[in-house]
């Protein structure tokens, strides 16, 4: 329906098709812990133990976070705390107990500011994916952040909707020199692609991506830091894409 997200989210294109909706629907659904996981917060209270096959026993929430990172590469530890569904403090006890068994890492990385989490070998097998443990790269961290509060931001407005992480859009592209959105929502049959822009992009590169997106999706939606707006506005109120839509970064973010 409309407004689901609010101001946040795509209303209905002009001309677009009789039927078709670009708006994201209702629903309640929780985060599964699957390569096509749901957006939301990671499901459980984090009250029930739940044995890790051949490692510690993990409570519900801790098991379903590492999925979470898993699929989204790491996140700072406010960031975690929110999927989770948790007080910083609990996540920060979480977070202790999963470094302790050797499933994540944590720490402050350079110049980013605060406690970041990412798994370990370990945890990345433990997590049931099946990507391949991921390298931190400092460098990418900026734009991972902004994916993940993108993620958590959607998933407050529309908890019914299914996240594909870009891990799995990897995994499942048919051509390998496909261009990847930050992430895929799929909601009543709909597909949007998410696409996260932090700085401005060459117009003939971004217009390329554009065609290239909307020619398999109902919806491309850009959620862009203030200088790399502009040109996508520009874009959008041309005509030329009316399955386009731009957005402001979520204010975590953005800020």
């Amino acid at each position: 329906m409309v407004g689901v997200i609010g101001a946040g989210w795509p209303a209905a294109p002009a001309g677009s098709r009789p039927g078709r909706r670009v708006e994201l629907g209702r629903g309640g659904g929780l985060a599964a812990s699957t390569a096509q996981a749901q957006i939301g917060v990671v499901s459980g209270a984090g009250r029930r133990a739940m044995p890790a096959r051949s490692g510690p026993a993990l409570t519900v929430a801790e098991h379903e976070v590492l999925a979470w990172l898993s699929e989204q590469y790491a996140a700072p530890l406010v960031q975690v705390a929110v999927a989770m569904g948790r007080a910083e403090r609990s996540a920060r006890r979480s977070v202790a107990r999963l470094k302790a068994a050797g499933l994540v890492e944590a720490g402050s990385v350079l110049a980013r500011g605060g406690v970041w989490v990412w798994l370990t070998a370990r945890g990345q097998r433990l997590a049931g994916t099946g990507f391949s443990p991921w390298r931190m790269r400092p460098g990418l961290l900026g734009h991972i952040a902004a994916v993940n509060e993108v993620r958590l931001h959607i998933s407050r407005r529309a908890p019914d909707a299914v996240w594909m992480c870009e891990r799995q859009l990897a995994r499942d592209a048919a051509r390998r020199d496909a261009h990847l959105p930050d992430g895929l929502v799929v909601v009543g049959g709909e597909r949007h692609a998410i696409e996260v822009e932090l700085t401005p992009k060459a117009r003939v590169r971004t217009t390329a991506i554009i065609s290239e997106l909307v020619a398999g999706h109902d919806a491309v939606v850009y959620f862009c830091a203030r200088r790399a707006r502009p040109a996508l506005d520009e874009l959008a109120a041309g005509g030329q894409y009316p399955e386009l839509f731009v957005r402001d970064l979520p204010t975590a973010v953005g800020a």
